[in-house]
């Protein structure tokens, strides 16, 4: 289990779980969002991700970098 699904579930903080997976999701890191959403899921909260960007994230290269315009 990911260090962050521990301290999503001492809370529980289901709503902040979907935000975070919502946002991973948004930056290409879809496995990551998976693990703490169904981390969340197994225990019984209830997680909806939404991404907190206002407007869809640019496309990022390998190694995190934006692609150039």
């Amino acid at each position: 289990m990911l260090p962050i699904c521990c301290g999503l579930l001492d809370g529980p903080h289901p709503l902040v779980a979907g935000r975070l997976a919502g946002g991973f999701r948004a930056i290409g890191r879809a496995a990551l969002a998976e693990e703490i959403v169904g981390t969340m899921r197994s225990v019984g909260h209830g997680v909806t991700e939404v991404s907190p960007f206002g407007k869809p994230f640019p496309g990022l290269l390998a190694g995190g970098r934006p692609e150039s315009p």
